[in-house]
C-alpha cells in the first residue's frame, strides 16, 4: 500500500475516534449521576483517554497527517500514553473499568500502530513489540516507588503483563506483516495478467498479419488454399464482427439503440440463446434490460442477481481487470440456467468511474461455445469498457451543456429545446403553466455586497425554485440573470397559483447569507397558462414574463396571474 492511501486509512481512524469518545462521555455522565464513584482514578484515566482522542481527531481534521514520520510518531505516543494508564492487576482483581479502558485502548493504539508501519520483516516486528512494551517497563521499574507492600508480586504482574502484550503484539505484526506479503504477491500477480492481455493482443495482431500474408501468397500456394481458406475465413469473421461493433459504437450515443444493435450482433454471430447489458440499478436494468425478463422467470432472475450483480462479483473481476467465462455450465452450482439450457456463459463486469455498475452477458446453449475465443472476447469486451466511459463522459457533457453553472437549473437554451419538443412540435393535451420569477432589487444587493454575495443570492433562491419544481413534477430553468421560469403541466391556474404562492413565502423567509451578511430577498412572480389565458404556446413565456413585471411595478413581493389586471 503506498504511502498516501495509508494516510487515507489512518486519517479515517482517527476520525471514526469520535464514537468512541462519545462513549467516554456517556460513560462518565453515567457513573457521576448514578453515584458509581470508587475514587478519581477511573476519571483520570478517562479524561487521559479522552484528551488522547481529541488530540488525535484534531490532527486528522487539520490534516495534519500529511506525512508518514508525523502519524508514526503521533501513534507511538498514544500507544506509550495508554500503556502507561494501565494500572496492576494484582491490586484490586481485573483492575476496575478504567483498567478495561485503558487496556481496551492500548489494543486500539497498537493496532492502529502496526497498521502504519510495514511489518514485512522479522526486525521490524520486534522493534515494534519491544517499542510497544516502554510504557509497562516504566511501570516496571517505578513500581517499587508507588507500592509499599508486596513490590515483588506488582513487579512480577507487571512484568508478565508486558510479555503477554509483547508476545501478542509480535504475533499480530507478524499476521498482519504476511497479510502485507500476500498483497504485494497479489500485486505482482496482477501484473502478470496485465501482461497476458497484452502477449494476447500481441498474438491477435500476429494473427492479422497471417492472414494478410495468406492473401498474398493463395495465388502461388495453390496446394493449401483449403487450409488457408479455412484460416482467412475465421480470422475475417472474428475482424468483421469487431468492426462491425466499433462501427455501432461509433454510429450512436443512444443506449437503448447500442443494446439493441449490439444484442442483435453478437447473438446471430455466436448463436447466443441471450445476450445483453443488466444494470445493477433497477430503475435501469427496467428500462434497459427488459428482454431479460422474457428469458428468466422471476425466481431465476433472483438468483442470478444475487451472484453475478452482487459487489463481490462486481468488484472482484473488475480489479482484476478479466473477464468471467464458463464453457461447462454445472446445474447443481447454477440450477438457474438449466431450464434455458444454458451450457456456456461469458460475463464483463462494467463499473464506469461514477456511472452505474452493470455486466454484459453472453449465453449459449452449447457446451464449450466460447472456446478459443479468448482473443475475440478480450477485443470486444475491451472496446465495451472503452464504451462504457464514452457513454459516462457523452452523458456528463451533455449534462453539462443543458445545465446553468451557477444555478444548478436548466439553462435558456435548454429551455427553448424543451418548448420546441413538447410543446411546439407536439400535439399538446391538458393545461401548460408557465411561472416567471425574478428577484427583487438584486441590483442593490449586487452594488452593496458585491457579486460573489450576488451569486450565493442567485443559488440560494435557485435552490428553493428548484425544489419546487421537483416536487410537483415541474421543470425549473434560470431564464437569465437573476430572472427564472417554472413549467407546470396538467394543473389549473388555482392550483399553480397557490403552489407559487408558496413558493414565494418560503423565499422570503429563506436567509441568504455568507460569513459576514445575512439578508432576505423578496421576489415578484408572473403566471400565464394555456389555454386559460392564451391558445398560443409560443406567447405563453412572454406572457408570464408581462405578469411578473406587472408585479414589479406595483409594489413587489407578489404574485401577478395573466389576464387579471390591467395593463396601464
Amino acid at each position: 500500500m503506498n504511502n498516501e492511501k495509508l494516510l487515507e486509512y489512518q486519517m479515517n481512524f482517527s476520525k471514526r475516534h469520535l464514537s468512541l469518545f462519545v462513549i467516554l462521555l456517556l460513560y462518565t455522565a453515567n457513573s457521576l449521576i448514578i453515584g458509581d464513584n470508587d475514587g478519581n482514578t477511573k476519571y483520570i484515566t478517562i479524561m487521559v483517554i479522552c484528551i488522547v482522542l481529541i488530540v488525535d481527531m484534531l490532527l486528522a481534521y487539520k490534516k495534519f497527517f500529511h506525512k508518514i514520520a508525523i502519524l508514526r510518531v503521533v501513534r507511538c505516543i498514544e500507544v506509550f500514553v495508554s500503556s502507561l494508564l494501565i494500572s496492576d492487576y494484582g491490586k484490586n482483581n481485573i483492575g476496575g473499568i478504567a483498567d478495561c479502558f485503558a487496556m481496551l485502548f492500548y489494543v486500539l493504539f497498537v493496532c492502529e500502530t502496526i497498521f502504519s508501519i510495514d511489518v514485512s520483516d522479522y526486525g521490524k516486528r520486534v522493534r515494534l513489540a519491544i517499542l510497544c512494551q516502554l510504557g509497562l517497563a516504566i511501570s516496571t521499574i517505578t513500581a517499587p516507588l508507588f507500592y509499599e507492600e508486596d513490590v515483588i508480586s506488582h513487579l512480577f504482574n507487571y512484568s508478565f503483563l508486558a510479555v503477554v502484550s509483547g508476545l501478542s503484539t509480535y504475533a499480530f505484526a507478524s499476521f498482519y506483516g504476511n497479510m502485507q506479503n500476500y498483497y504485494f504477491r497479489y500485486a505482482m500477480s496482477k501484473e502478470r495478467l496485465l501482461d497476458k492481455a497484452k502477449d494476447n493482443s500481441d498474438k491477435f495482431n500476429e494473427i492479422q498479419n497471417s492472414v494478410m500474408l495468406a492473401n498474398e501468397q493463395l495465388g502461388i500456394k495453390k496446394f493449401e488454399i483449403e487450409e488457408a481458406y479455412r484460416k482467412i475465413n475465421v480470422a475475417n469473421a472474428d475482424i468483421r464482427i469487431q468492426n462491425e461493433f466499433l462501427n455501432i459504437l461509433v454510429s450512436t450515443f443512444d443506449l437503448k439503440i447500442l443494446i439493441e444493435k449490439t444484442t442483435k450482433l453478437f447473438s446471430d454471430h455466436f448463436g447466443l440463446s441471450f445476450c445483453g447489458l443488466i444494470f445493477k440499478d433497477r430503475s435501469l436494468r427496467k428500462k434497459y434490460s427488459g428482454s431479460f425478463e422474457n428469458f428468466m422467470d422471476s425466481e431465476e432472475r433472483k438468483q442470478f442477481y444475487e451472484f453475478f450483480l452482487s459487489y463481490a462479483f462486481i468488484h472482484e473481476h473488475r480489479n482484476l481487470g478479466e473477464y468471467y467465462v464458463d464453457n461447462d455450465i454445472s446445474y447443481e452450482e447454477f440450477p438457474y440456467f438449466e431450464r434455458m439450457g444454458v451450457s456456456s456463459i461469458a460475463v464483463k463486469t462494467i463499473e464506469a468511474d461514477n456511472g452505474p455498475s452493470c455486466v454484459f452477458v453472453m449465453m449459449s446453449n452449447t457446451v464449450h461455445a466460447f472456446d478459443d475465443k479468448n482473443i475475440v472476447l478480450d477485443n470486444i469486451f475491451g472496446q465495451i469498457e472503452v464504451a462504457a466511459r464514452n457513454l459516462t463522459m457523452y452523458y456528463k457533457m451533455q449534462e453539462m451543456s443543458i445545465k446553468d453553472a451557477l444555478s444548478g437549473l436548466y439553462n435558456r437554451r435548454y429551455m427553448n429545446l424543451y418548448f420546441q419538443d413538447n410543446f411546439y412540435n407536439a400535439k399538446v393535451d391538458g393545461k401548460i403553466s408557465v411561472g416567471m420569477v425574478d428577484i427583487d432589487y438584486f441590483k442593490k444587493i449586487n452594488d452593496k455586497y458585491g457579486h460573489l454575495f450576488g451569486d450565493i443570492a442567485i443559488k440560494t433562491v435557485a435552490e428553493q425554485i428548484g425544489e419546487c419544481a421537483k416536487a410537483y413534477d415541474g421543470v425549473a430553468f434560470r431564464y437569465g440573470g437573476e430572472e427564472f421560469v417554472i413549467v407546470f403541466r396538467n394543473m389549473d391556474t388555482t392550483q399553480v397559483h397557490f403552489i407559487m404562492e408558496e413558493l414565494r413565502r418560503k423565499i422570503k423567509e429563506s436567509p441568504i447569507k455568507n460569513d459576514e451578511h445575512c439578508v432576505y430577498a423578496n421576489v415578484s412572480m408572473g403566471l400565464s397558462t394555456y389555454p386559460d389565458n392564451t391558445e398560443d404556446l409560443h406567447v405563453l413565456v412572454d406572457r408570464a414574463d408581462k405578469a411578473m413585471y406587472y408585479s414589479k411595478q406595483h409594489g413587489r413581493d407578489r404574485l401577478t396571474i395573466d389576464g387579471q389586471y390591467v395593463e396601464e
